[in-house]
């Protein structure tokens, strides 16, 4: 394994994981990924990375000894919304694992990443104790989220009614302003704006029944806060390339139905009485087939 300075991590970074940012060393043996590619020695994390904006999620989970962020991350005038898993080992920091999403969601009414201001509230609301979850119970209510797309059951998934859904800061849920430009009808129909129902009204209806979520793991729970780490891979159109979606018939991706992508991803999931009631998601877009080295170790 490559040996790595800390030179390889911006001093700001590590700021916001460690108090007075006195980080730990870098294990001899540490291993420093962006975007699932294997930094070697002398490359730079997040390179060309300036600073951290005040849009960001963060969590420390004592029994993993690791902790996460999601946060805005300005590369001189451009943004983007990346993620950040740290490990520590004996004093050191053993393992960095890095997602940086596109500065703009795809799609012609995707908000780009610098125009962003402040998460939404509830990321940032401590759980009063006698609401609080188990690490346990929080896992497993994240869990059932992917379960339920796996297995097509959206009762699985317990989403509050109103709760949002963002994706590389953009909400795609129970938001007019945002269109799915990448759906087509696959019987000539026009596509209702799926952007304007909620969360689980798009479970409910079918629109995520095509999809694959082949691995994923919860390396940063946060009871207080009620938050959940997980980091996976998911495929969209991963089961099909097409999908019945309830009062409105076949759907299907837009352009060539062949072109499979999968999406290295972290994802935030804030929990409350015993629902989840937002998330907020960073990925990488990389080629069909792709799975993380990460889950594989």
């Amino acid at each position: 394994m490559a040996e790595h300075s800390l030179a390889t991590l911006p001093h700001w970074l590590l700021a916001a994981f460690f108090a007075d940012g006195e980080a730990p060393p870098l294990a001899d043996a540490a291993r420093i990924t962006e975007n699932d590619r294997e930094l070697t020695a002398g490359e730079t994390a997040l390179s060309g990375a300036t600073r951290l904006g005040q849009y960001r999620i963060a969590a420390h989970d004592e029994s993993s000894g690791q902790s996460a962020l999601c946060g805005q991350m300005w590369f001189g005038d451009v943004a983007a919304v990346c993620g950040v898993r740290i490990r520590c080992d004996g004093g050191r920091i053993s393992e960095v694992e890095i997602i940086r999403s596109p500065s703009r969601f795809p799609g012609s009414t995707g908000v780009e990443a610098s125009e962003l201001g402040a998460v939404r509230p509830p990321f940032g609301r401590i759980v009063p104790l006698e609401r609080r979850l188990s690490r346990e119970r929080l896992v497993a209510i994240a869990g059932g989220y992917y379960e339920a797309v796996n297995l097509e059951r959206p009762e699985l998934a317990r989403l509050e009614p109103n709760g949002a859904r963002i994706e590389a800061g953009t909400q795609i849920t129970g938001n007019p302003a945002f269109r799915f430009d990448f759906y087509q009808g696959l019987d000539g129909q026009a596509l209702p704006n799926f952007g304007e129902w909620t969360a689980r009204e798009q479970f409910e209806r079918g629109l995520w029944n095509a999809d694959l979520v082949p691995e994923v793991r919860f390396p940063v729970v946060e009871p207080r806060y009620g938050l959940v780490f997980a980091f996976m891979t998911y495929c969209p159109w991963g089961k099909r390339a097409e999908v019945d979606v309830v009062g409105v018939g076949r759907v299907g991706p837009a352009g060539d139905p062949a072109r499979r992508v999968a999406l290295n991803a972290m994802e935030v999931f804030r929990i409350d009485h015993d629902r989840i009631e937002e998330m907020e998601s960073v990925w990488s877009i990389e080629p069909g087939g792709y799975r993380n080295s990460w889950c594989r170790r």
